[in-house]
């Protein structure tokens, strides 16, 4: 009778985002394996980790991990310690598996698949993804002739960055080793490699990255399959929604694989039917997977990464994802790095030096913090400090990860929060300057307000303790609310709009600011118009989605006065303000690009350009945009209630409490008591109502697209004569940049996306 193997003992070297999301829940459930130790150099959170999974040991370095204490480590620290932390453990003989990337050179990836030939380990590589059964049918299918001759191939992942950060690491070159080439880029490029078959050939390579790591990038390949080149094209990003998904091109039809996707395959041949209800040939795209395997969980990618690992280790297979099968992508990484050339991204060069050269740490210049540095006009502003100024931008953020798009340039982070006062205190070390661009973006009301007042209160006390030279606080015209009329300089009367917490809040916080300065901060507040460009949500790529929808429907104000301003414009603003004499301390300014340029014009420049059409609504006399788009308090109270009430949650909740005892025996006494004014009772909460079915919204009540104009025009006389404030960026130009960025986003279409369609 055979004896029962022992289970593989691991410890786990990294506690971060990915060990506590995915290792530690697939581990756990393992009975192939029990986790001796969790090791991170933060005790508190490896202690926590290993408290809620019952892990006996945690440790503060692998280098305390003694030998008989596991058998094998998973290593998922930062990029740039997997190489010598996986040849360290493997010299002591533990078998490794690493996370992606393998490692950030091709020399140290070599030297790590010398190390485990050497010491007779088993060293495996975090690319879970070539195990799927999707993709094994994509592998099959090519080989089988599926499509015939491979023709081409494309490749496109990327959306907006919201992996969980627990460190810094991640968002520095130096530890990362790169962007989103190096964090994405080893699962698309093994995948082509392995789905293909092929050798791959760097054509181009071309990234955003400025001294940091780039958030885009686009590489051109050929690929050596059967006695054929083979272009292939690859791009990645951080910051835009692209296709997700790996399509290759064959002579007799179209393969594609959609990211996310587990078990199927889509197969394109090329032919039509013809549909007999409308009588013409439409095309046919057909859904493939594995006739004897179940669909998968997410979870079950991990799984199988751990089990090829495991087999390896007891000799019943050879490592699918061994270390030696993945040094291809490390040298192509590597390659693309060395010959990388600047991707053309007019939006962020425009107005700044050429040939955007980093500042050592140690150059001169004033160092200012700046707040909501991860936001549409902080991370802007950041940009614009560090390259077009000789003030070095320590940027304030909150979470590692918001830090994707500021990562490009080699800046000074702060990681804090504007809610603790002890963690401003530490950020203000060193400023001669603040730029408080932090505001509220919380879905909670009352989270939005206590960051808008309290963090404002709590980072002004900050700077003054700090003695800060220049701080410079971000208001907005909306205090002015929506009756002015007439044109609107500093000395019209603030009136924010009653119930409105973005106006309230922020009028409370200039006020903050303002009793501040007499008291002796040297402070200048910015009352900011409405801002656009190249990453705005608000007025860029919410409306023009609606518009490239045809349901861009604009309330009452085709004639308003947009009292707009391009961000690029009131970054030169801020900089102004920034470097002014001590006697603007104290004073108020209004920035706009004050050309009175309309809301029609604003939206018919976009509407123009497109071939798409805005439509204009007047609200009807007495009645505000609000009364378009939202039923009334009370209305909404009563539906709530009857939806909560009759929903098939408190159906199943008084369920439970009927055929319960002693709960449900009143209720039960009284519907068997009065079973007539059950049935009316029932009727009254739920009356019958009759079903009607519309196949499409009726285009008599679309929702409306509002804007919240103020009708005055803003004037920036003052900030002219005073601050030297003009509109560097021309509104045409500013406009023609936004709309290029749209394209490139996704967010309008692109005649260059709707070219390699087509090719595909």
């Amino acid at each position: 009778m055979s004896q029962a193997k022992a289970p593989l003992r691991i410890a786990i070297v990294g506690c971060g985002a990915v060990t506590e999301s995915f290792h530690l829940p697939v581990l756990a459930g393992h009975e192939g394996v029990t986790i001796a130790a969790l090791i991170d150099p933060d005790a508190a959170r490896a202690r926590r980790l290993a408290a809620l999974y019952k892990i006996p040991s945690v440790l503060t370095s692998a280098d305390d991990l003694a030998p008989g204490a596991a058998d094998a480590a998973l290593v998922a620290t930062p990029a740039f310690l997997h190489a010598s932390g996986a040849i360290d453990l493997m010299r002591r003989g533990f078998h490794v598996l690493v996370e992606k990337p393998m490692a950030l050179t091709s020399a140290d990836a070599e030297r790590m698949v010398s190390v485990a030939r050497e010491q007779g380990v088993v060293l495996t590589v975090g690319l879970f993804r070539r195990l799927l059964p999707a993709i094994r049918l994509f592998r099959a299918a090519l080989d089988a002739g599926q499509i015939g001759d491979v023709l081409r191939v494309d490749a496109e992942v990327g959306d907006a960055y919201t992996w969980q950060l627990t460190t810094i690491a991640g968002m520095q070159r130096e530890r990362a080793g790169g962007g989103i080439l190096v964090d994405m880029g080893p699962h698309v490029l093994d995948l082509l490699f392995h789905i293909c078959n092929g050798t791959p050939q760097l054509v181009e390579y071309a990234d955003n990255a400025e001294n940091g790591i780039e958030t885009d990038c686009v590489a051109t390949l050929r690929l050596q399959r059967a006695g054929r080149a083979v272009p292939v094209r690859v791009e990645l990003s951080r910051t835009r929604k692209l296709r997700n998904s790996i399509r290759v091109e064959g002579s007799r039809g179209v393969l594609e694989w959609m990211f996310g996707e587990r078990s199927r395959l889509l197969i394109d041949s090329g032919r039509g039917f013809v549909d007999m209800v409308s009588g013409t040939t439409r095309p046919v795209v057909t859904e493939a997977r594995w006739a004897d395997e179940a669909e998968q969980p997410g979870f079950e990618g991990f799984r199988a990464q751990i089990d090829d690992w495991l087999q390896a280790i007891g000799h019943a297979a050879a490592a699918q994802l061994s270390g030696e099968s993945v040094l291809p992508t490390v040298r192509l990484i590597e390659e693309c790095y060395q010959r990388r050339v600047p991707l053309d991204e007019p939006w962020f060069t425009n107005g700044l030096p050429r040939g955007l050269i980093a500042k050592p740490a140690e150059s001169a210049g004033h160092r200012v913090l700046v707040t909501g540095a991860s936001g549409f006009i902080g991370c802007r502003l950041s940009e614009r400090l560090h390259y077009g100024s000789d003030w070095r931008v320590r940027a304030l953020i909150r979470n590692p990860g918001r830090a994707v798009r500021l990562a490009r340039m080699p800046i000074e982070f702060a990681i804090g929060d504007l809610a603790s006062p002890a963690q401003l205190t530490k950020s203000l070390e060193g400023c001669d300057a603040v730029v408080h661009a932090g505001i509220g973006t919380s879905w909670r009301q009352s989270e939005r307000v206590a960051t808008n007042v309290k963090g404002t209160r709590n980072l002004v006390d900050a700077a003054l303790r700090a003695g800060v030279k220049r701080f410079v606080h971000l208001s907005t015209i909306a205090l002015y609310g929506d009756r002015a009329a007439g044109t609107i300089t500093e000395d019209t009367p603030l009136n924010p709009k009653k119930g409105w917490d973005y106006a309230e809040s922020k009028y409370a916080a200039e006020q903050i600011v303002l009793e501040a300065a007499a008291r002796g901060l040297p402070a200048v507040v910015l009352r900011v118009a409405v801002v656009y460009g190249p990453h705005n949500m608000t007025v860029v790529a919410r409306p023009l989605q609606h518009l490239v929808q045809d349901r861009l429907f604009l309330v009452d104000c085709q004639t308003t006065p947009s009292n707009t301003i391009y961000v690029d414009n009131l970054c030169d603003g801020i900089r102004l303000a920034l470097d002014a004499p001590a006697a603007v301390n104290g004073q108020v300014f209004v920035l706009s690009d004050d050309d009175g340029f309309t809301w029609g014009d604003y939206f018919g420049y976009f509407a123009g350009q497109l071939g798409a059409r805005v439509q204009f609504l007047e609200k009807a006399p007495g009645s505000g945009a609000a009364a378009v788009a939202h039923p009334s308090r009370t209305r909404r109270w009563y539906t709530g209630t009857r939806d909560v009430i009759t929903s098939s949650e408190a159906k199943q909740f008084a369920r439970r409490i009927y055929t319960s005892d002693p709960w449900g025996t009143p209720a039960r006494w009284f519907v068997d008591r009065f079973p007539e004014a059950v049935a009316a009772l029932a009727a009254r909460v739920r009356p019958p109502e009759a079903f009607v079915y519309r196949p499409h919204p009726s285009p008599a009540t679309p929702p409306p697209f509002t804007v919240d104009p103020i009708t005055a025009r803003v004037r920036t006389g003052k900030a002219e004569s005073v601050l030297g404030f003009h509109s560097a960026v021309p509104r045409r130009r500013a406009m023609e940049l936004t709309l290029a960025w749209a394209r490139y986003a996704r967010i309008v279409p692109s005649p260059a996306h709707e070219e390699i369609a087509a090719a595909l």
